[in-house]
């Protein structure tokens, strides 16, 4: 992943498209927002101008429903996120293969989530072309992508994650543990060996076959593996042996 996910938002209402943006600005620094519409109309313009990644799309925009929009393109070139005060379009939604479905007021959980829906579907893209994902990190002001390859381990830290290297940087991102594994999914090479950490098991150095029973990596690090997962670890860790 060359860059951030370029990103448009479409709203009828000045309010939501602010708080959105300021959620996306402060939540997910993975996404760049190079444009903001509020009818479909001025939408279909921007959409077709600057050819966005990912839209995050009301249903309803003043009299207009915002499927009409996208009635207006053979093949929809972008992801969908839709955003609604209303629950009842889900199947329509569904219909067009959006990714997610926010309801408002949306919650910064649930927006995370859906962006990490994206990454992770950009990933498998990435994957099936031979190219490597790299993770967006957001540090002070900069976004700095790691490969996975670079990481030996996630750890839990209430609702952010500390991400270590192999050369023994600690990167924390204000995303849960979960939220970083399901973006990391597609390289199946990770792990989660207790309930706060991952491991990478391309970086295991040893581990012990007694209880408690512990991993070594190969930056020196070393962690417990909880009791009711250990065998569990314990197979998928030798089926990597030679």
């Amino acid at each position: 992943m060359s860059g951030r996910i370029r990103t448009v938002l479409i709203d009828d209402e000045h309010f939501a498209l602010d708080t959105l943006s300021k959620l996306i600005e402060f939540y997910c620094p993975e996404l760049r927002v190079i444009g903001t519409a509020n009818d479909i109309s001025s939408a279909f313009e921007l959409l077709t101008q600057q050819q966005p990644e990912l839209v995050f799309l009301d249903i309803h925009l003043a009299q207009e429903n915002s499927f009409d929009l996208l009635k207006q393109f053979n093949t929809i070139p972008f992801e969908i996120i839709f955003t609604s005060a209303h629950s009842d379009y889900g199947v329509s939604a569904f219909k067009v293969n959006a990714i997610d479905y926010l309801l408002k007021p949306i919650w910064n959980d649930d927006l995370e989530a859906a962006v990490a829906k994206v990454i992770q579907k950009k990933a498998l893209l990435q994957a099936g072309k031979g190219e490597e994902l790299s993770i967006p990190v957001h540090i002070n002001d900069t976004v700095e992508y790691i490969r996975p390859s670079a990481i030996s381990s996630l750890v839990a830290n209430d609702n952010y994650t500390d991400i270590l290297t192999l050369n023994g940087r600690k990167l924390t991102v204000s995303k849960t543990l979960a939220t970083i594994e399901t973006i990391l999914a597609p390289t199946d090479q990770f792990v989660r060996i207790h309930r706060s950490v991952v491991i990478n098991t391309q970086h295991v150095a040893g581990y012990s076959k007694t209880t408690p029973c512990f991993v070594k990596l190969s930056n020196g690090s070393c962690y417990e593996v909880s009791r009711r997962k250990k065998h569990e670890i314990l197979a998928q860790l030798k089926a990597t042996e030679i």
